[in-house]
């Protein structure tokens, strides 16, 4: 349903999510997502946050409403650049409904959007 890596020397958050959402599992990646969280700040920092959703299905409302809340949260922090890689236009055009209040944005490749989350630091895309 969803993975988590975490890689401090990019202060990269990775997050692939997949298939269709309970609210069970929306209540698992929450706390999966948070404590990867905890880990990347006391390693010194979260700055980009990489979501691949192109194998992650149209969801309920509930589930879509929390992903937002969720992009919400990081904006509020202040300290992230989101990217979403997604292939669905209908995907795209929920994420666009709440881009104006979380400054993510959305992409159709893992390149494009490691290339957009490393541009604002005035540098290449470190390797992987």
């Amino acid at each position: 349903m969803f993975a988590i890596e975490t890689d401090p020397d990019r202060n990269l958050l990775a997050i692939t999510m997949r298939d269709f959402w309970t609210t069970q599992i929306m209540a698992e990646y929450n706390g999966a997502v948070r404590k990867a969280i905890a880990e990347l700040r006391r390693g010194g920092g979260m700055i980009h946050v990489l979501i691949d959703m192109r194998d992650f299905g149209i969801q309920s409302a509930e589930i879509a409403e929390g992903h937002a809340d969720n992009l919400r949260a990081v904006a509020r922090v202040g300290d992230a650049r989101v990217a979403l890689v997604m292939q669905s236009a209908l995907s795209k055009l929920q994420a666009a409904r709440v881009a104006h209040d979380t400054g993510h944005a959305t992409f159709a490749s893992t390149d494009a959007a490691l290339a957009w989350l490393y541009a604002a630091d005035g540098a290449a895309t470190p390797a992987a």
